[in-house]
């Protein structure tokens, strides 16, 4: 694989967590969260929101570091 598709439907975790922390966190729509993390279709959104949402459950090491970035974004809004 080479050029743009090389990463196409390759699973990003930094960008799941941002699209899970989006809609625990802030409430953001599907749509809104997309435009920020670079999908176009909501359904990708909600698709990866949703398999997050149940690897943080089940994952201990996944939930406690998302955990971690949840209390710096929470104490980062608190000083605003």
């Amino acid at each position: 694989m080479s050029g743009n598709g090389e990463k196409r439907g390759r699973e990003n975790e930094a960008r799941m967590v941002a699209i899970y922390l989006g809609r625990q966190l802030g409430g953001h729509k599907h749509q809104e969260i997309g435009k920020t993390v670079g999908l176009e279709k909501p359904s990708s959104v909600s698709s990866a929101y949703l398999l997050m949402k149940e690897r943080v459950a089940r994952k201990k090491q996944l939930q406690q570091r998302v955990r971690k970035i949840e209390e710096a974004l929470t104490k980062n809004k608190k000083r605003t």
